[in-house]
């Protein structure tokens, strides 16, 4: 079990957005106070995704998930992931070629363009005057002016937000549900909901070390690490699909 699932948390840790963003917060304001708040929203929302089904599952199952006598559940369950992944990969395979044959070849994001790809980092950016027209703005209006002077403000609150809305539910729950089918107690899979997170937060956790030694180095690093991210996002998703698979799979058939 620890081998797939630190696999699946290290591959986590390239998340795109995640990076993308860590990326803008060092080129803003007060970059540490809104790196630690960043990363203390991303720990916040991923233990409540991950402790929480943790111990709700094995409160309601008094521990015994999927135990040996349902070792064909999983493996049944591991091939389903398995072939509904093969078949995205093909799909995006396919799209990806036809993309490079229309564009003439591949693509490199820029990571001067990383937080022009999100909406609502666009609004906070750029002042809206239409309210200003009205004798009474709206509630919302009124609140978005609020996190809008707080964003350009540099307030660290806004960046913890941020980290709240930037967990991968999707890869939590795998890692979930990997870490409840191991059939380990409920302390050793606390631990490994811990470790995971660790992990994969883990650039978050090294940029903001590295930020106060050496700005400019981890700048240039982050952008390297977000540029190369950026086109491989799909391909990462469908690696950590295939790795929860591949480890279901396994686990059924050493249980049977």
């Amino acid at each position: 079990m620890w081998g797939s699932v630190l696999g699946v948390a290290a591959m986590s840790a390239l998340n795109p957005v995640r990076l993308g963003l860590m990326l803008f917060l060092v080129t803003r304001r007060r970059p540490v106070q809104n790196l630690f708040a960043y990363w203390l929203g991303c720990v916040t929302v991923a233990l409540i995704w991950m402790l929480g089904p943790v111990i709700a599952v094995n409160s309601a199952t008094n521990g015994s998930v999927l135990a040996e006598s349902d070792s064909r559940v999983k493996v049944w369950f591991g091939t389903a992931v398995l072939a509904i992944t093969a078949v995205f990969a093909v799909r995006h395979l396919v799209r990806s070629r036809t993309k490079v044959a229309v564009a003439g070849g591949p693509g490199s994001a820029s990571a001067e363009q990383s937080h022009h790809s999100i909406p609502f980092l666009q609004k906070l950016d750029h002042q809206h005057h239409g309210a200003r027209h009205r004798l009474k703005p709206s509630v919302g209006e009124r609140l978005s002016a609020v996190i809008r002077t707080a964003w350009q403000k540099g307030s660290p609150w806004v960046s913890y937000v941020l980290g709240l809305f930037s967990l991968s539910v999707e890869g939590a729950l795998f890692l979930v549900a990997m870490i409840v089918t191991s059939g380990l107690g409920l302390a050793t899979q606390i631990i490994a909901v811990l470790v995971c997170v660790a992990i994969m937060f883990a650039p978050a956790e090294f940029i903001l070390i590295s930020y106060w030694t050496a700005p400019r180095t981890t700048l240039t690093a982050l952008r390297r690490v977000h540029d190369w991210a950026i086109p491989r996002r799909t391909a990462i998703f469908l690696w950590i699909c295939a790795l929860f698979g591949a480890s279901l799979l396994v686990q059924g058939l050493v249980g049977i």
